[in-house]
């Protein structure tokens, strides 16, 4: 069995990682697999290949969407040697498909091959950028379904999200590729855009091989090695956008303003950050050191080496992170959406959405607390409930499903050639 995954990048983001991580495990499990990422160079690893997407490209392609509603637009030659080749895999499987990489007619050929479609964020439903919190478009189900809506994201001058939105359902509805989520959560969301006849599974994406879970000797090596206080709580806020609204940074600092005991804690923030974020630390009088941007090592280095990982985030299709930092026996404070509920078996601490005070009053709670639960137990089970192995077994059923329903001939054939002739 060979495929091709097919992403935006291989390395920076969430999906990225999952989408690595994925391709990654089904090779573990003796497949065939290989990721076409959109920008990144092709010497991450063997299997990692790249469509030549520069910044320059990347930059003249948001243009022209922007200004003419053209996805893709200057990248049809980069796609035509890919496509003359596709028959060489057996299954394409999609994910990120969306960061104005990939022409409308490229998606169309593609889901003429047998597919399997991974739902990282909700931009299929939402027929515009990533963020479900855009406040400019068309209420639909899934809009009405999500909390804090009248965010606006600023990527786009022109609102042509309800046109794409209908181009998108109605060619996954004519292609039918199987959809993959990675929460119930998700699911249920997806499930109100009327593609019942589409299938659709959950699949939890898997980050965890058979190492077993730090003890506290290793936590503690970790915090050294970063060079973290010993003997002070240390709090830790991590995003790939400090300060993207929807992460909720300005919650997180208004919850720190009032704490007590300002020398028995510090906070640390991972992340790409502007200077308002750190001039608003610093005006609130907070003791908080920024890090800047991670690789995937060094914040799972912070992840086990903080005593309290807290994330106010306004809406999730997953929680990645709420994942991570529990399987490395942090503490996770986190909003109370019902998907991180979900990501972690409903052991987290659990707060009301964009309520600072009511984060504020649990944080107090926790650094009053002399003797700190053992939060070790739960980082093994969260390893085992999210391996990669498992996640690999169930994508390897999903792709043998999806083969043996597909016409041997397919219809991969003179349509789509055709297509081909025009990209």
């Amino acid at each position: 069995m060979r495929i091709l995954h097919i992403n935006t990048a291989a390395t920076r983001g969430g999906a990225a990682l999952a989408a690595t991580n994925i391709s990654n495990a089904l090779s573990s499990a003796g497949v065939d697999s290989w990721l076409l990422n959109a920008r990144e160079p092709e010497n991450i690893n063997e299997k990692v290949l790249s469509l030549g997407e520069s910044n320059l490209r990347l930059r003249i392609n948001a243009l022209a969407y922007r200004l003419f509603g053209v996805e893709g637009y200057i990248n049809r030659r980069l796609w035509k040697p890919w496509l003359d080749t596709i028959d060489q895999f057996d299954l394409i499987h999609l994910h990120n498909v969306h960061g104005y990489y990939m022409p409308t007619e490229v998606l169309v050929i593609l889901l003429s091959k047998p597919c399997v479609w991974t739902l990282h964020d909700y931009w299929l439903a939402m027929g515009g950028p990533a963020s479900p919190l855009s406040g400019n478009i068309s209420k639909s189900f899934i809009e009405k379904s999500l909390p804090f809506s009248n965010f606006v994201y600023p990527a786009e001058w022109i609102d042509r999200s309800t046109r794409r939105r209908t181009k998108l359902l109605s060619v996954v509805a004519e292609r039918r590729p199987t959809i993959v989520v990675p929460s119930h959560s998700s699911a249920i969301c997806i499930s109100g855009l009327g593609l019942s006849l589409v299938p659709l599974t959950v699949i939890p994406h898997g980050f965890f091989g058979d190492e077993p879970a730090p003890d506290d000797a290793e936590r503690k090596c970790a915090r050294i090695k970063l060079g973290w206080e010993i003997d002070k709580h240390i709090f830790l806020f991590a995003s790939s956008t400090v300060d993207n609204q929807q992460k909720g940074f300005d919650i997180f600092l208004n919850a720190m303003f009032t704490l007590p005991q300002p020398d028995g804690w510090v906070v640390y923030v991972a992340g790409g950050h502007s200077t308002q974020a750190q001039d608003k630390a610093r005006e609130k009088n907070i003791d908080m050191r920024f890090l800047g941007m991670l690789s995937n090592d060094a914040i799972k280095e912070c992840f086990r080496a903080c005593d309290t990982y807290v994330t106010p985030t306004l809406s999730e299709t997953y929680g990645m992170t709420v994942v991570e930092a529990m399987a490395e026996g942090a503490q996770v404070v986190c909003s109370d959406l019902p998907v991180l509920r979900e990501v972690s078996g409903g052991e987290a601490i659990f707060f009301a959405p964009g309520d600072s005070n009511a984060l504020n009053k649990e944080l107090r709670k926790l650094i009053s607390k002399i003797d700190k639960p053992n939060q070790l137990a739960l980082a093994s089970k969260i390893r085992r409930r999210f391996s990669k192995s498992l996640m690999a077994n169930e994508y390897i059923n999903v792709y043998k499903g999806v083969l043996k329903s597909t016409p041997k001939d397919g219809d991969f054939g003179i349509e789509n050639h055709h297509k081909l002739s025009r990209v």
